[in-house]
């Protein structure tokens, strides 16, 4: 159990890094920020509590918005997406799934653990969007940049699953 925590903290680390100094600052063609730290809630196992979650959401929000600069959006973000992350898991999960393993190809198989990937990033890129155009609120922009921002984000984490996701589902 210790070696698993220990491959989910590098794990996270790795994927907040990224995120900060190298994901963040593109702004693909006014529209699309790949947004692939919400895949660190993806490698924890399927029966993971919702408190241990949403400690553990908050906790990468918070650092990513410290290390960002941004104001508790990625925090809040996060934290609701965790916290929200075993209802959102429960549509591509049966009697034959292990608990004690991350919800990835090798649990779910392809085709649902593509399907997982999608409708968790729709979730947060929607929340995380909505939040932050609050105050100056264009629908068209919106959904452009929805579209733009799930796209990238999926093929990255797509990628990053491949080189990440095997490594923690390893005892």
């Amino acid at each position: 159990m210790l070696k698993i925590r220990i491959k989910f903290a590098l794990a996270a680390l790795l994927l907040i890094a990224l995120q900060v100094w190298m994901f963040s600052p593109l702004y693909l063609f006014r529209y699309a920020t790949p947004f692939v730290y919400p895949v660190v809630l993806l490698l924890l196992p399927v029966g993971t509590s919702p408190v241990a979650l949403t400690l553990c959401g908050f906790i990468i929000g918070f650092i990513i918005d410290m290390l960002e600069g941004t104001p508790g959006l990625h925090a809040s973000t996060l934290t609701a997406l965790a916290f929200a992350r075993n209802s959102l898991i429960k549509p591509f999960t049966n009697d034959h799934t292990h608990v004690d393993l991350p919800p990835i190809k090798g649990n779910l198989g392809w085709g649902k653990f593509h399907l997982l990937l999608l409708w968790y990033l729709f979730c947060h890129h929607l929340l995380m969007l909505l939040l932050d155009a609050l105050i100056l609120f264009d629908p068209l922009y919106l959904i452009l940049r929805l579209g733009a921002c799930l796209a990238v984000s999926y093929v990255i984490s797509v990628i990053l699953f491949m080189l990440v996701g095997d490594a923690c589902s390893q005892e």
